[in-house]
């Protein structure tokens, strides 16, 4: 009996369903985020390179908008680059800060910003300093949670720390519009990148509407674990059954 609770106990564990992140074993990973929104990954974060739309998966702006828009895949062709909208709700705030309090820096846990609220809170990952300023060390920042999620560049920060594009244009006033909002993955750092002249990595997400989202089928791991389960319920049956008789 001891063995099959063990047995259960790992499969429950290792299982593909991770907080509020699924596994729609279609190459797509569904999150759940804290307002009930939903939102639909690929989960290969850089399918530009895996799928040979470009050698290595970082292109400049107009060039990854217009793969995420015109992708199709796992059967939805309404993919998008990840938006970048105000942590206040309204404006933009282009003051640097460490406390997510304004729209460049890190710490950014606002559902406005999809990447960063993915970064810090979906996947528990830490930025390059805290809300106090202080840098932490190497081993503690950066994309070392993935999650469910495969192919993220790995880099060292020094060398090109895994800047993703926004599909959102970074609109100072009175400048021109020549950057986009991105974010660097290998520090948590939420910045403006140059669209015509910076070449960033471009990573598909869609909106999914709650009330057509269906519950991915039970896989063969799922499947294993309740029958494991049922046999676990029949020998304590089967015990219980043993003990009565033996006290008649």
């Amino acid at each position: 009996m001891k063995k099959l609770v063990l047995v259960i106990s790992f499969l429950l564990f290792s299982s593909t369903v991770q907080a509020t992140l699924i596994d729609n074993f279609d190459g797509t990973i569904t999150q759940i985020r804290d307002d009930g929104s939903m939102l639909m990954w690929l989960q290969d974060a850089n399918y530009a390179k895996t799928s040979g739309f470009d050698s290595d998966g970082e292109m400049i702006w107009s060039d990854a908008k217009s793969w995420a828009d015109n992708l199709t895949f796992a059967g939805y062709d309404n993919w998008r680059l990840p938006s970048t909208l105000p942590v206040n709700g309204s404006n933009y705030d282009y003051n640097f800060s460490v406390n997510g309090t304004t729209d460049v820096g890190y710490n950014i846990f606002s559902l406005n910003s999809e990447m960063a609220y993915l970064f810090y809170l979906e996947l528990g990952n830490k930025g390059f300093v805290d809300i106090s300023n202080n840098v932490l060390p190497f081993s503690e920042f950066g994309m070392h949670n993935t999650g469910l999620f495969t192919n993220i560049p790995y880099q060292h920060p020094d060398f090109g720390p895994q800047q993703y594009w926004s599909g959102t244009d970074y609109s100072v006033p009175h400048s021109p519009d020549t950057h986009a909002w991105s974010f660097k993955f290998a520090t948590g750092h939420q910045i403006a990148d140059h669209k015509p002249g910076s070449e960033d990595f471009a990573w598909a997400v869609r909106t999914v509407i709650p009330e057509s989202f269906t519950v991915p089928e039970p896989t063969t791991i799922t499947l294993l674990c309740i029958g494991i389960v049922g046999l676990a319920g029949a020998e304590v049956r089967r015990r219980r059954k043993k003990k009565v008789v033996v006290k008649s």
